[in-house]
């Protein structure tokens, strides 16, 4: 007598490379093969994704270390009563200030944390030009950053892997399933030559 077990003595790479069985269907082992690519891309997309990731930090953590180097703190003196504005709930103080950096005097609006009042000092960044700039940004945004665009480019092949495999698997069953009714629903002209034949 010859058994057939499904288990974990079967699993999907004897359904596709293993030899022929006469309850292995060929959509089987097509199936099969289509989850093998699918799980071996998104393996090899991993070591791809974290060298993107690796170049990113690299860009990302040179370019904050310039920042830090060329930016420096000054204090600015409020020279006009403050400014608010509402940008979708959040609410924007802003106010012409003057400060001096190597010698120079400099103008401009600078943003406030709160309500502003003529002669109210605060703390701004200005570049090497003694322009007012954004505080630079810190070393640990470039882990951030790396990380997130390596998941991002991860997750992106295992999302195409994934809808390769989906429409693969779609197609084979809507095969499948025609399979299955011209076997069970045989058409008229089976029919006739069977009842001919007896």
């Amino acid at each position: 007598m010859e058994t057939f077990t499904i288990g974990l003595r079967s699993p999907w790479w004897i359904r596709a490379l293993g030899r022929k069985n006469p309850l292995v269907r060929s959509t089987d082992r097509i199936e099969a093969m289509t989850v093998a690519i699918a799980v071996i891309v998104t393996v090899f997309a991993i070591p791809i994704a974290a060298a993107i990731g690796t170049s990113v930090h690299g860009d990302r953590a040179g370019r904050f270390a310039a920042e830090a180097q060329t930016r420096h703190q000054l204090i600015a003196t409020a020279t006009e009563k403050g400014r608010v504005a509402v940008h979708s709930r959040i609410i924007d103080f802003s106010a012409e200030a003057t400060w001096s950096d190597a010698g120079r005097t400099h103008r401009g609006v600078v943003a406030w944390s709160e309500p502003v009042n003529i002669g109210d000092k605060q703390s701004i960044w200005v570049n090497n030009d003694g322009e007012n700039v954004a505080q630079p940004s810190p070393p640990s945004r470039a882990d951030g950053e790396a990380i997130g665009v390596g998941l991002l480019i991860w997750l992106g092949v295992a999302e195409f892997s994934a809808a390769m495999l989906y429409l693969v698997r779609r197609r084979l069953n809507r095969s499948r399933y025609a399979q299955w009714d011209r076997e069970i629903n045989p058409s008229p002209d089976n029919d006739s030559r069977r009842n001919h034949q007896t």
